[in-house]
């Protein structure tokens, strides 16, 4: 009995002093846990809110009379650009030091666009129609983020970062009206549409540690980004009420968005 509680007294005194179970790593969060993660999963989830300005460049639409059908011009529009508000969610994690991998979704909120002719092509004499719709954007992006090394120390250290991505946007547009006093018909207004379309992102943050979960700390971010969201475009249907022609192309326009917002990164690696 006592050579058996020797070897066992052995045994613990061998496994206490091998470093692999002198300390115990975090269990990777219930949300991953063994799928591709290998060892503890440095996840994290990220809440962010922010404001942003719409980016509405080239808008236009060929009208009824336009080639191949007629001798009107293409008409381009000077589009109001609105400010609004915009919220991401996002799930993350650390890949290797300094790099981070995430995917996010962003919503952009639906505002009005409205705005005068501005040109034609080819270029021929006004009066030429004004175009009023609104405009609602999301993207669900593929990010990437390089983490710098810290600035300053103690409470004022803070972490600046750099970050890209690239995925897809969704851009709706409202119901679209077209004004043209001179016209026959003064006003004439055609269903919205959605469409689908290729997004990138560049940006640049820092961020401070402002809290600790069990096992990594929470972080707080200030970031600014620019989205470009691919384009829009309207439906050629008219309203009812409308008349019956349709344009030979709805008004379109190309969609990008300039944001500064906060969030917050949460880790979701539980011990």
């Amino acid at each position: 009995m006592k050579k058996y509680l020797r070897k066992m007294a052995v045994v613990a005194v061998a496994m206490s002093a091998s470093p692999a179970m002198s300390q115990q790593e975090p269990a990777p969060s219930p949300l991953y846990g063994g799928a591709w993660f290998t060892g503890p999963a440095k996840a994290y989830l990220r809440l962010g809110i922010g404001a942003g300005s719409y980016g509405i460049t080239d808008g236009n639409w060929a009208p009824p009379g336009a080639a191949p059908l007629g001798s009107d011009p293409v008409v381009f529009f000077d589009l109001s650009e609105p400010d609004g508000v915009a919220g991401t969610v996002g799930i993350g994690r650390q890949l290797r030091i300094g790099l981070r991998g995430e995917i996010a979704f962003t919503g952009f909120e639906s505002k009005d666009v409205s705005g005068p002719w501005s040109y034609t092509v080819p270029a021929t004499a006004g009066p030429h129609a004004d175009m009023s719709t609104s405009i609602q954007s999301s993207a669900l992006m593929a990010n990437v983020f390089y983490d710098l090394p810290d600035i300053g120390t103690g409470r004022y250290s803070a972490q600046p970062f750099l970050t890209a991505g690239i995925g897809l946007a969704r851009n709706k547009m409202g119901d679209w009206t077209r004004t043209n006093a001179a016209a026959s018909r003064p006003s004439r207004t055609f269903e919205g549409d959605t469409n689908t379309d290729l997004a990138w992102s560049l940006g640049a943050g820092v961020s401070w540690n402002v809290g600790k979960s069990k096992s990594h700390p929470i972080k707080l971010d200030l970031m600014y980004q620019f989205f470009d969201l691919g384009s829009a475009q309207g439906s050629s249907t008219p309203l009812a009420g409308s008349g019956s022609s349709t344009p030979v192309s709805p008004l379109k326009f190309d969609v990008s968005s300039q944001v500064i917002s906060v969030g917050v990164r949460i880790p979701l690696n539980l011990k």
